[in-house]
């Protein structure tokens, strides 16, 4: 929606979560992880075109809650990674 108000209008297709991108002033940072490795894209508002930053390896499996987040001045940006999954089986007899 323009700040000075007016109808509101769809800019980005397919960006699933609200923790996957960060608004700056001339445009929007986002993740694209659909296949591959995932992909630091920026959608300029002058243009209304999205263009690719870098990609990044995300680690095995997309780690819950803020995926990334990226400086005021575009500059910098901090991602997570997921470096190994672990769990344990247990087997434990009678159980009560």
């Amino acid at each position: 929606m323009p700040v000075d108000g007016g109808e509101a209008t769809r800019v980005l297709e397919g960006v699933p979560a609200a923790d996957t991108w960060v608004i700056l002033e001339k445009g929007i940072v986002f993740l694209d992880n659909d296949k591959g490795p995932a992909r630091i894209k920026f959608f300029d508002f002058a243009t209304r075109r999205a263009r690719e930053i870098t990609s990044v390896d995300l680690g095995p499996g997309a780690p819950a809650g803020k995926m990334f987040s990226i400086s005021p001045d575009g500059k910098w940006i901090l991602f997570s990674r997921v470096d190994q999954f672990e769990s344990d089986i247990m087997l434990v007899e009678n159980f009560r």
